[in-house]
């Protein structure tokens, strides 16, 4: 009898420890259910699926996947679902995972684990071929970007960029930018459809830089973990390219002949007139235009100025070529410069300027046109505007206005904020073109018209004396992040 009752009580004993709860694997646990007999199927370098049938008695499952390597495991995923399968497509080539998974019922998960091991294809190896080139955007400027050919096209990887002489901090830097975008609530869906992730041979989106300077760009696998978006790689780089922000004055070396034909204006603003009558500066426009030689080499003419708004577009705007003994040759434009006679109205071309200074004792900023008149009292403020070749490729030029300061007062001046047509009528009085203010505003881009099309060029290389001696010394500035150092422009 006592065998018997102590053998009732063994009995008992081990169904309560069957039963017994514990916090492993997901959850609370019960040895009721049995494993999924889980098969996998579509495995590459990047992904695998796994499907299994289902389990008598099981209303749900929990899978979950961990990342071994040398240097620890990683969890990539952990999760409940109501489906018998998952599938996995953000990996590592050639690594071993491994996978758990277990039927559950009620909240409650069995303490019956299918186990196996899935090793993704490929040898492991994780390299880009990244080529920087510049293409023309809708803002009306030429930015950089980066070509990328990944060695697996089903990679998913991070493109961004850094100065050339800090390529050993390039893995933080991807880091940090990625970081930054997940900070501002982007999930990982939302930056492949922006671009910002990148699969197979592609185009990063379009760079902004905030300074100028030497930078090169970098490429490196990413994948998704249970802590978010993890760097798989070591970043690959391109090579050394020279860059510059759009409202920085650089000058690049260039020849008479560098500035002439045909190109695509792109202006900062347009100065417009208010129902009160006062000023101010709304979005700016676009149009083409033309750059012609003088006869004797000295200057250029320019056609197409303002374009449909400007009747006087045909009438050339001469620039005053200025060749340097160091090649980096520019021009400038001189005002006023006569237009036409009309209809008893003396047209010009005229400098537009914002005036900081004192004006009956009072302080002041007003918006003038410098004229005839002006250019007797005020003969410096005549050069109003200077333009360079701003890019190594030479198919962009920039036109930027002169600044006047009095040395004699503290800081009055003038900054030359436009190029347009003024009239003055017989009796001394203003005319204004279309009878209002429309004066585009500087700085001025041109960019090259078969780019401006859709020519998309290669950045030179910089590391190559030839290219490098074409650029002004590059920026001393040390970044610390991506963000200090440019913005991406979206699609």
């Amino acid at each position: 009898m006592k065998k018997i009752l102590f053998c009732a009580a063994l009995a008992l004993f081990a169904a309560a420890c069957s039963d017994s709860e514990d916090t492993t694997g997901g959850g609370t646990q019960t040895s009721g259910l049995k494993a999924p007999e889980v098969t996998f199927e579509n495995i590459t370098s990047v992904s695998f699926s796994a499907t299994w049938p289902a389990v008598k008695g099981a209303d749900e499952y929990r899978y979950e996947v961990t990342l071994t390597g040398d240097e620890g495991n990683t969890a990539i995923a952990a999760t409940n679902t109501t489906e018998t399968s998952f599938e996995l497509n953000t990996l590592v080539p050639g690594a071993t995972y491994e996978v758990r998974v277990a039927a559950r019922a009620d909240g409650v998960t069995s303490k019956n684990w299918f186990y196996s091991e899935v090793t993704t294809s490929g040898t492991g190896a994780m390299t880009f071929t990244i080529t920087p080139y510049e293409k023309y955007s809708e803002d009306g400027y030429v930015y950089p970007y980066a070509h990328t050919v990944p060695s697996d096209n089903d990679l998913y990887y991070w493109v961004g960029a850094i100065p050339s002489d800090q390529t050993e901090d390039a893995a933080d830097w991807i880091a940090q930018d990625i970081e930054y975008y997940t900070s501002l609530g982007l999930q990982w869906d939302d930056l492949l459809e922006a671009g910002l992730i990148c699969q197979g041979e592609t185009d990063s989106p379009l760079f902004k830089f905030v300074d100028y300077g030497d930078f090169v760009f970098m490429a490196a696998a990413i994948g998704k973990s249970l802590s978010g978006i993890e760097v798989l790689s070591e970043p690959s780089l391109s090579h050394s390219f020279w860059t510059e922000a759009p409202d920085q004055p650089v000058r690049h070396a260039a020849d008479y002949d560098d500035f002439l034909g045909e190109w695509v204006l792109t202006t900062a603003g347009t100065m417009t007139s208010t129902p009160s009558g006062s000023v101010s500066e709304t979005e700016g426009s676009t149009f083409p235009v033309t750059i012609k030689a003088t006869s004797d080499r000295n200057g250029f003419e320019l056609t197409g100025w303002g374009g449909d708004k400007n009747r006087f577009a045909s009438h050339p705007l001469r620039l005053d070529y200025i060749a340097e003994s160091d090649g980096y040759n520019r021009f400038s434009i001189s005002f006023p410069q006569q237009i036409t006679e009309e209809d008893g109205t003396s047209w010009e071309y005229v400098s537009w300027f914002i005036f900081y200074g004192s004006v009956d004792g009072q302080e002041a900023i007003q918006y003038s046109a410098y004229d005839s008149d002006m250019a007797q009292s005020v003969p410096a403020w005549a050069l109003g505007f200077k333009g360079y070749v701003a890019n190594l490729n030479q198919t962009v030029i920039k036109i930027f206005g002169e600044e006047y300061t009095d040395p004699n007062t503290s800081g009055e001046g003038a900054y030359m904020k436009g190029i347009w047509p003024l009239g003055v009528s017989s009796d001394g009085e203003y005319v204004m073109l279309n009878g209002t203010n429309e004066e585009p505003t500087a700085c001025y881009y041109l960019v090259r018209k078969d780019v401006a099309e859709g020519l998309v060029l290669e950045l030179p290389d910089t590391s190559n004396a030839a290219a490098a001696a074409k650029h002004a010394t590059p920026a001393s500035t040390r970044y610390t992040s991506a963000q200090q150092s440019y913005t991406r422009v979206m699609r």
